[in-house]
């Protein structure tokens, strides 16, 4: 995975931001679906290795990019986001790829001469699996138990990535992994046998429909309406009304994230009730969501309503 820093902004203007980000960074996985395997920060982005859980992996990684930016902002008395809005993804099988890829990102560093070696170089997990930097939230067994057992495998390990360095390279792994724009088109996005790449398509297919269908303890989009219009000082109906009022359009835009992420509406399904085109819906939708990243009021009034959204014992939201 790949976060990529906006031109313009400075990811890490000094050791104590770097600190701060893997700090945040190794609080995930306790709090979220989600293993790290590895990572690595450089000046303009961030590529992690991770293993996914059930859930999506926006949320864990939305808190961090949040997180770290509002703390940044804080301390250079600025605003507005430090990353893309986007994070990029490839998906890898493990039994064929981990210790490519894991290799291929600690010699980012080395291959940029900014360390001589992968594990000198401290913002990297290079260290851990070199043994040097402890680290118990890092998941190293994934890869390292194909490697032998303790500081052996270890060693088994710094020596394979050492030899990388002067070792042919993955052209289609490094295409996925940098692909050229923030959208990686043209490069490949699954890496691994055929089987896997089925498994993933028939896995990235069936959340698609997952989401579509509305789930059962999702709260109805009567539901959802009615308390954000409670909160907005609005009438329902004032919403799907052609007049082109701020606080309702800003209503709307609410409406429609949260439908989307309790998966209670689809955006089409949104844009149908408030008789609005889809287009209009999903810009609103998406600037919801950049602007929270950026703005902790609006991110603790999401919060908000979701909590007030979500199912009591019994399958019933709470009361607005």
């Amino acid at each position: 995975m790949i976060l990529r820093g906006r031109k313009g902004r400075e990811l890490f203007p000094a050791p104590r931001d770097r600190r701060l980000f893997v700090s945040l960074l190794s609080e995930l996985p306790a709090r979220f679906d989600f293993q790290i395997l590895a990572y690595v920060l450089l000046a303009d982005r961030v590529q992690l290795a991770v293993l996914a859980g059930k859930k999506p992996l926006s949320a864990p990684l939305q808190a961090l990019v949040f997180r770290y930016a509002k703390a940044l902002n804080d301390k250079e008395g600025r605003e507005g986001p430090i990353f893309y809005d986007r994070f990029k993804a490839i998906l890898v099988d493990p039994a064929a790829y981990l210790p490519t890829l894991v290799r291929y990102l600690h010699l980012l560093p080395v291959r940029a001469h900014l360390s001589f070696r992968a594990e000198s170089y401290p913002w990297s997990s290079a260290r851990a699996y070199d043994d040097v930097a402890e680290t118990p939230w890092l998941a190293r067994h994934h890869l390292l138990d194909s490697f032998g057992e303790g500081t052996d495998a270890c060693r088994a390990f710094t020596r394979y990535t050492r030899r990388g360095a002067d070792a042919p390279r993955d052209p289609d792994l490094e295409a996925g992994l940098e692909g050229g724009n923030r959208s990686g088109a043209g490069a490949r996005l699954i890496f691994g046998s055929e089987e896997f790449a089925v498994a993933q398509m028939a896995r990235a297919e069936e959340d698609r429909a997952s989401r579509r269908r509305t789930r059962a303890d999702a709260p109805a989009f009567e539901d959802i309406l009615a308390l954000v219009c409670r909160d907005q000082g609005l009438r329902p109906e004032a919403l799907s009304e052609p007049s082109r009022n701020r606080r309702a359009s800003y209503a709307r835009a609410l409406v429609a994230c949260l439908a989307d992420d309790l998966g209670s509406a689809t955006l089409a399904e949104t844009a149908r009730q408030f008789r609005r085109d889809l287009s209009g819906i999903s810009r609103a939708r998406a600037k919801i969501a950049r602007d929270a990243e950026s703005d902790p009021a609006l991110a603790q009034k999401l919060n908000d309503l979701l909590a007030r959204l979500a199912p009591q014992e019994g399958g019933q939201p709470p009361p607005g």
